[in-house]
C-alpha cells in the first residue's frame, strides 16, 4: 500500500538511468543475429529494466532500433521495420515539438 507521496515519487523518479560503460557493447552482442529481442529478455540476462533497455538504444548512436516486437540492430532490419520504427520515432519528435511550442507560446503571453 502506498503512503502519502510515495506513488508520486515512484512515478516521478528524478533522472533517466545512466548508460553504463559496454552496456551497448552487451546489448548489440546479444542481438546480433537474434532478431527482435523484447525487454524482459534483457531483464532475465540482464537485469535491466525497460527504461534501461531504452536508455541504452538512445546511447546506441542509431545502432539499435526499438519497435512493437522489442529491439534489433539497425543493419539487420528489413525496409519494412526500419521505415515502421524510424517513422514512430518521427512522428513523435513532431509531437514532442509541437508541445514545446504550445508550452513556450502559453508562457510568453505572460508578458515575461
Amino acid at each position: 500500500m502506498y503512503q502519502d507521496g510515495d506513488l508520486f515519487r515512484d512515478l516521478f523518479r528524478p533522472g533517466a538511468p545512466i548508460e553504463m560503460a559496454g552496456d551497448v557493447q552487451a546489448m548489440t552482442f546479444a542481438l546480433d543475429h537474434a532478431g527482435w529481442a523484447p525487454a524482459a529478455s534483457f531483464a532475465r540476462l540482464k537485469g535491466w529494466s525497460d527504461r534501461k533497455c531504452r536508455a541504452i538504444a538512445q546511447a546506441s548512436k542509431g545502432r539499435i532500433i526499438s519497435g512493437n516486437q522489442g529491439y534489433k540492430l539497425t543493419t539487420q532490419c528489413t525496409p519494412e521495420e526500419f521505415n515502421e520504427a524510424n517513422g514512430r520515432l518521427r512522428s513523435q519528435a513532431r509531437k514532442m515539438l509541437r508541445r514545446a511550442i504550445q508550452q513556450a507560446r502559453v508562457f510568453h503571453k505572460r508578458g515575461m
